[in-house]
């Protein structure tokens, strides 16, 4: 069965291994996994999608493009979005190689907007990362600020990006409960799909999600909450019709 809102777990690689962070710090790095073994274990579970993130080429030390691509080769029945540092040119070209279903732009790409302005002509298959930090835009990791939330969501509207990946930067890896409100505020500023990213913590959480189709939030990531065994990948699908 397939369903319209979509559940994307998550795999974090750094350094080749599959790894989790809190609020996107490079010192709040846990666990080593070989992610082959956690896609096996989502590709068991049933999931549809798989939310890929290059936390080296997030931090700007490197990349793990061959892995990326190699996990994408090596699951063919799964839809993989990539994400993690995307944010000119060569990244963006690096994602391409690895044929992911879906590439989301990073928060980083605001250092050059005029790239930034042509990226999604013709980019059906392109999100935008919105990471978001007390109402301005501040990449995950990062101190530095692109203005206001509704600053940036108009300029990506005139350049015609068509889906947003939206991450409270205080909740990720939280274990918060997801911000509504904000999710709300990008949906009536774009009139866009959105992606929930970030502090996700219970089944309720995924179904309160789900009620929001009004505003179309369309999918949720999922992170620290099946690492660390809240709910089941399995259960999780059941409950958003994904099974």
């Amino acid at each position: 069965m397939t369903n319209s809102f979509e559940l994307l777990p998550a795999i974090d690689i750094a350094a080749g291994k599959s790894v989790r962070l809190a609020q996107g710090r490079q010192d709040s790095q846990t666990d080593q996994v070989d992610p082959v073994v956690t896609a096996s274990e989502f590709e068991s579970a049933g999931t549809n999608w798989i939310h890929l993130v290059d936390l080296d080429q997030a931090f700007r030390r490197g990349n793990n493009s061959q892995l990326l691509a190699k996990l994408v080769a090596d699951f063919p029945q799964i839809k993989f979005q990539l994400s993690g540092g995307i944010a000119n040119q060569e990244t963006l070209q690096l994602a391409r190689l690895a044929s992911a279903s879906r590439i989301n732009i990073s928060s980083l790409a605001l250092e050059d907007m005029d790239w930034l302005g042509s990226v999604f002509q013709g980019g059906e298959n392109l999100t935008f990362g919105i990471d978001v930090l007390e109402g301005e835009v501040v990449p995950r990791g990062s101190k530095v600020s692109f203005g206001r939330v509704s600053k940036v969501l108009e300029f990506l509207n005139s350049v015609g990006c068509n889906r947003y990946v939206v991450t409270d930067v205080e909740r990720d890896g939280m274990l918060l409960g997801p911000n509504t409100d904000l999710l709300k505020e990008v949906f009536d500023l774009t009139g866009k799909p959105v992606i929930a990213s970030g502090g996700i913590s219970s089944l309720a959480d995924i179904a309160s999600l789900m009620l929001l189709s009004q505003y179309l939030v369309s999918g949720a990531i999922l992170g620290k909450a099946l690492y660390v065994g809240n709910f089941t990948l399995v259960d999780a699908l059941k409950l958003a019709g994904n099974d």
